[in-house]
């Protein structure tokens, strides 16, 4: 079974990015599915900021005893 979210994520893109790479672990059946970021070449802030659009997915085994039909 997979279960997916779409999220849209704003902030400095050495924060985003970093955060962005914790999310990637095969250990916990979690992929990206989907990345788009580019960088806010309009904000006034210090730092450069990213705008990013990412799909991340996470696979579960279904449970057993609930997926087989009842007697």
């Amino acid at each position: 079974t997979e279960v997916a979210v779409r999220l849209e994520i704003e902030g400095d893109e050495a924060v985003v990015t970093e955060w962005l790479t914790t999310l990637q672990s095969p250990e916990k059946f979690q992929v990206i599915k989907s990345l788009e970021m580019e960088l806010d070449l309009r904000s006034r802030e210090a730092e450069p900021q990213a705008e990013c659009e990412i799909t991340v997915a996470r696979w579960f085994v279904p449970d057993s005893a609930s997926s087989s039909p009842s007697n």
